[in-house]
Formats: C-alpha cells, sequence, structure tokens
C-alpha cells in the first residue's frame, strides 16, 4: 500500500512512501498524523507530514484489528489508544518516542470505555494540560488529564508535572492499586457523541436531546466553579438518538450526522473562540475589550479562568469583579500582594484545590517557605501534616501548637486535646502567642526582603479566603483571637 501526503500549498508533488500492510485508519493532528493497519502483528505509526516514521506506539497484548477511529486519537504531542483486552484503560504513549507518557501512563475508568478523544488545541501556548474526554458504556463523559503544561511564570523542576501515582491526583485522595491516572471529571450524563474543536480548547456532545458546548473545559482543572457559566446549551430534538457529530473545525459551527445519514449544521456564539485566540496568544487587553463589549457572564468566567491559569493576576481581578464573585476577588487581591513567587505560585495552586502541589512549590523554593507550607495546612485543617513538617524541619512546632489550642477553644467549645500526639509534643514545648507571632512576622519580613519589596505587616490575607477554596479554617479569625487572647494576658 502506498500513502500520498499532500500539501494544501502544492498539490503537485506529494510525499509517497509505503506502507507495509493495508491501512485501516488515518488520523490527523498538527504536527503528525497517524496511520494504522489493521491485520493481527502490526499496529499504529506515528508519521511526520514529510512521509518519516517518527515512532511505534506498543503495548503487550494489542490488538489493532479491534481499534476504530473511537478508540484511537492522536493529539500534536500524545497518542491515546483504547486497550481492547479490558475496555476501561486508556493507554497513552508520547508521539515523539511512542514510549508511555511519562504524565500518565494509563487512564483507568470504573467502567467500560466507548470511545475517546484528545484535545487539539497547543497546549503551551493556550496554557491548557493536555486532556482526553471519554464515553463510557453509561453514557457519561468524562474529562481526564494524561499532562501538565507549566505555568509561564515556572513553579520548581518537582512541581511542574504532578505524579499520575500521587494520592491528590485520585478521586477522593484514597491511594488505588493497579494503573494509576489523575482524577477524572464527570462533565455530563446521557451522552450520545461528543468531539473536541480541532484547534480550540472547546468541547461539544450531544446529550438527552441538547446540544451543549463546554467554551473552556480546562476550567474543571481551575475553578469548577466557574464551570456552569462557560456551557452554552442549544435545544437539540430534531438530530434524535445515535447521532455522531462529524465536524467542530471552525469557531462557531457544530456538523453533525442523524442516524437516517443526514448532515445538520448547528452554529453557537463566536465570541468564545475569539476569546480563547486573544488569551493564547496572551493580547489581554484584546480579551478585556471584548468582554466588555459582549457583556455575557460566559465570557468573563472563560478570561477569568484562563487569566489565572495563565497567572495574570490583573485581568483575573477585573474579570473576577465583573462576575461580582468577591470571595475569589478577595483572594486574588491576597495572592498579589505576596512578594514571593513561589508564594504566589503555591496560593495559585491552592486556588485550583492542589494542596499537594502548593505545599511542594513552598518546601523547593531556596530557601524553604516553611512558615507558609506548615500555615498553609493549618488553614485547612490538616493538623497532622501541619505537626509533621514541623517536626520534621525543627522549626514552628510552637506555631502549630499555638494555632491547635485556639482552634480547640473556637470551634470544640474549650474541649480538650484529644490527640495523642499533640498531646505528647505539648507536653515537651511551650508556647507563647507573642514568640510566635513574632516569628511570623520575622518569616514574612525575610521573605519581602529576598524579594526586594517593601513589607508591611498591616496586609492581612482576606476573611473570605476559604470560601474562595472550598472550605477551610479562617485563618484571619485565628489570628484575631489569638491577639485578643495576647492583650488578655497582658492586662
Amino acid at each position: 500500500t502506498q500513502c500520498y501526503v499532500y500539501s494544501t500549498a502544492n498539490w503537485n508533488t506529494p510525499y509517497i512512501f509505503d506502507a507495509t500492510d493495508t491501512v485501516a485508519l488515518i488520523l490527523v493532528s498538527a504536527t503528525h498524523f497517524l496511520v494504522m493497519a489493521a491485520q493481527a502483528g502490526s499496529g499504529i505509526t506515528i508519521y511526520a507530514y514529510d512521509g518519516r516514521a517518527v515512532s511505534r506506539p506498543r503495548y503487550a497484548g494489542m490488538r489493532p484489528e479491534f481499534l476504530s477511529a473511537d478508540t484511537v486519537s492522536l493529539a500534536p504531542d500524545v497518542v491515546a489508544v483504547l486497550d481492547t483486552t479490558t475496555r476501561n484503560v486508556v493507554r497513552c504513549f508520547d508521539v515523539a518516542t511512542g514510549k508511555p507518557c511519562p504524565f500518565a501512563e494509563t487512564v483507568e475508568h470504573k467502567t467500560d470505555v466507548v470511545a475517546i478523544g484528545l484535545n487539539q488545541s497547543d497546549a503551551a501556548s493556550a496554557h491548557c494540560d493536555r486532556q482526553l474526554m471519554l464515553i463510557d458504556a453509561n453514557h457519561e463523559l468524562h474529562l481526564y488529564r494524561v499532562a501538565r503544561t507549566e505555568p509561564p511564570g515556572g513553579t520548581t523542576a518537582s512541581s511542574s508535572v504532578m505524579s499520575a501515582t500521587h494520592p491528590h491526583n485520585r478521586p477522593g485522595g484514597a491511594p488505588t492499586t493497579g494503573p494509576a491516572a489523575f482524577a477524572g471529571f464527570k462533565l455530563q450524563a446521557q451522552v450520545d457523541t461528543a468531539a473536541w474543536n480541532a484547534t480550540r480548547e472547546m468541547l461539544c456532545a450531544v446529550a438527552d436531546g441538547r446540544l451543549i458546548v463546554w467554551t473552556y473545559p480546562q476550567i474543571a482543572w481551575v475553578d469548577r466553579d466557574l464551570l456552569p457559566k462557560t456551557v452554552i446549551v442549544k435545544d437539540a430534538t430534531d438530530l434524535g438518538k445515535l447521532s455522531t457529530v462529524v465536524s467542530f473545525d471552525k469557531a462557531s459551527k457544530i456538523v453533525v450526522r442523524r442516524a437516517d445519514g443526514a448532515l445538520v449544521t448547528a452554529v453557537i456564539s463566536p465570541y468564545p473562540a475569539l476569546l480563547f485566540d486573544f488569551a493564547a496568544k496572551a493580547r489581554w487587553d484584546e480579551s478585556l475589550r471584548l468582554c466588555r463589549f459582549v457583556e455575557d457572564d460566559a465570557c468573563w468566567a472563560m478570561l477569568a479562568a484562563t487569566a489565572i491559569n495563565a497567572q495574570n493576576l490583573d485581568v483575573a481581578e477585573i474579570a473576577l469583579a465583573a462576575l461580582k464573585l468577591i470571595d475569589k476577588l478577595e483572594y486574588v487581591l491576597y495572592i498579589k500582594r505576596i512578594p514571593s513567587r513561589e508564594g504566589r505560585n503555591a496560593e495559585i495552586a491552592a486556588y485550583k484545590r492542589c494542596i499537594d502541589e502548593a505545599e511542594r512549590i513552598l518546601l523547593h523554593a531556596q530557601p524553604p517557605l516553611l512558615y507558609r507550607a506548615i500555615k498553609l495546612n493549618i488553614r485547612l485543617f490538616r493538623w497532622d501534616r501541619a505537626l509533621d513538617l514541623a517536626v520534621k524541619h525543627r522549626s514552628h512546632v510552637d506555631t502549630v501548637l499555638a494555632y491547635r489550642s485556639r482552634y480547640l477553644e473556637q470551634f470544640k467549645q474549650g474541649a480538650g486535646e484529644t490527640d495523642d500526639r499533640f498531646r505528647q509534643v505539648a507536653a515537651s514545648v511551650a508556647w507563647d502567642w507573642a514568640q510566635v507571632k513574632a516569628k511570623k512576622e520575622l518569616e514574612k519580613r525575610e521573605e519581602a526582603q529576598r524579594a526586594g519589596v517593601a513589607y508591611d505587616p498591616k496586609k492581612k490575607p482576606p476573611r473570605e479566603w476559604g470560601s474562595a477554596l472550598g472550605g477551610g479554617a479562617d485563618d484571619q479569625k485565628l489570628d484575631d483571637d489569638a491577639a485578643g487572647a495576647d492583650a488578655k494576658s497582658h492586662k
């Protein structure tokens, strides 16, 4: 079999190469294309557009004769293949090497998988993760991350990519056995068909007689509270059952084939695609002007998520203010006041509910921001982890005990300590609020000096920060109570 590769700029001289077996499937992406032979013993080959074979992804027990366009997906950097022996495991391979992805070798779903698809946007320029959508046997649409993109400001070498085996990246944070994957997110139920946009971070699906378009699915990993605001829903009862999305190539045009073979075209607003293009090119001024012109909460929510993902807090502040989300706005303002880059990156990770990643960023800073890491765990009631850090680094043990005591007095109505470990440590370590406050001020002052900014002790975290993170201890309330207790002891 011969394969011809034509350039749209020149249809006269194609690249020609020989395929070993009869070709059963061809998939294309922006940089490579995939050729699959259905014969037993053959498999998948990734080619560059000059006809050069790049890689040949393989795994034990691979049966290409049982694969189809619904169970194989190609992105510019990742190829995903459904394991037909188990039907609930999707294997991800690096396009350049053909080896399993270092980020997530496998995605293990709870039920059998019917169809898969990888987003096609340029993950690096659009500040998006490489995402895998799948439809399972229950007709539920789920979203998984198979690779992470480092933010433009950078984090650290160990925190820019989360390990697929880390407990925080699995649903519920519980350890699992067998193949590990990033935590999945259920987008929709009763889904008949779904498809990614050819170039942008947009996903469409036909579900329960409706055409649903997620204008920025990446928002599921940034701020899920904003996700409902970015969804476009249109009536699609005329599509009937067993319809299939044929193409979602243009900014606002979706072509669906009905069960009887008829093609139906649906059109959505072009503004989300235009906004995505502006954000991908860091044209934030044009993005703001577009949102102010449209005056739509969906565009503001999308802009807020893309700005936070790109760590542009000034634009995120304007977008959240337009949405009147005061708690999130106050937290973004608090992040902007943090002097160190690592501290800001950690708080942004905490905003995305990646608490373990935030802690790693703080601990891998030079020098480590130990107080911020301990205080982060205190604010989230992770007392055991806060004490572990303090004991391991032999610092701020009295800080943990002081805030633990104040927490018990405030939230447990004066109940005594019930944790044996805290009792043991408290018996050997004495604490005083004046010393705790002095150590805290010293840590913050040194952090500000290293960042080359002036330290203002009057600037404190917002009271609404716990709501922005989805729960947690009221850090400012604990500090206020501590100050009151200190003043009372002086009296």
